[in-house]
């Protein structure tokens, strides 16, 4: 049974958001809000297809969480979960990406990382088929004109975190471009706003510190140079995943307890999120 979500709590602020963002979709696009909670025990097969390498890895569902992960320490070594909508195009309506109670577990040694990752877009999809499952994680080459958006959390050896804001085309040269931010700690909440090549991030419970851009940061924002409107004429997946970047000690391990994809303007989910937290008197606490 799917338990009751308490407004103070940031899965259900981020729920409320979605549902009124909802209310408003009509006027923003045809695009139909993608909300998934993940409730009973299983996978919701109408919403998600998965792969994973081999038997070390899993996908499962319990306790109104998602977990993927994998057992094996060897590089790439991942467990994937992929739309089975192709919609999610940003450049035929900005969207914006929101998650909730992400947990990043795995050993790395030397140069290696334990990497939760989110994506949107297509790597290897056609106008009639989906992209492969073994394809869609975010060091994947893009084929035939796709290309793709990507945010990484990466847990590094000394027990350190990166947050990553990728693109990538299928250009032979010059076909990925990133920002890497430090990030605090794993964040509570995490909204990715994608309109065309500009995107935003908000999160909440955590924080990021660029060089040139400052530290304690909350809210950051940027320009996609490598993929285009023609990236997404195949299709567009949204994918999430666990992956050994490089061979790791002990492999990695993800869960979140929501995800949703929400049509913009976005500014009702923004003002209703904060509203709550007033409301509600919500102050995110520091994880240990």
């Amino acid at each position: 049974m799917n338990t009751p979500c308490p407004i103070n709590s940031p899965r259900g602020l981020l729920l409320l958001a979605v549902a009124c963002a909802g209310l408003t979709a009509g006027k923003a696009a045809a695009f139909t809000p993608f909300v998934d909670g993940f409730p009973g025990g299983a996978l919701n097969s109408a919403n998600w297809s998965t792969y994973t390498v081999d038997a070390n890895g899993s996908v499962s569902v319990g306790g109104d969480l998602l977990t993927l992960g994998t057992t094996s320490s060897a590089a790439s070594h991942r467990a994937t979960v992929f739309s089975t909508r192709s919609d999610f195009n940003p450049f035929e309506q900005a969207l914006t990406v929101n998650l909730a109670g992400i947990t990043l577990s795995g050993t790395a040694g030397g140069t290696s990382r334990n990497t939760f990752y989110v994506m949107v877009g297509n790597t290897n999809g056609t106008t009639t088929s989906a992209p492969t499952g073994a394809s869609l994680q975010p060091n994947a080459a893009p084929v035939s004109g796709n290309g793709y958006a990507a945010l990484l959390i990466q847990k590094h050896p000394d027990d350190s975190f990166r947050l990553i804001v990728r693109n990538r085309n299928s250009d032979a040269e010059n076909n990925l471009s990133q920002i890497v931010y430090t990030l605090s700690e794993i964040p509570a909440t995490l909204s990715w706003s994608i309109s065309g090549t500009f995107w935003s991030l908000d999160i909440t419970g955590a924080s990021l510190s660029h060089a040139q851009q400052g530290s304690n940061l909350t809210s950051v924002s940027g320009t996609f140079t490598r993929i285009g409107e023609s990236s997404f004429n195949n299709g567009s997946w949204l994918a999430l995943g666990a992956i050994n970047e490089s061979a790791v000690i002990t492999g990695t391990s993800v869960s979140l307890d929501m995800v949703s994809v929400i049509p913009e303007p976005g500014g009702v989910a923004t003002w209703i999120g904060a509203s709550a937290l007033l409301m509600a008197g919500f102050r995110p606490r520091r994880r240990r």
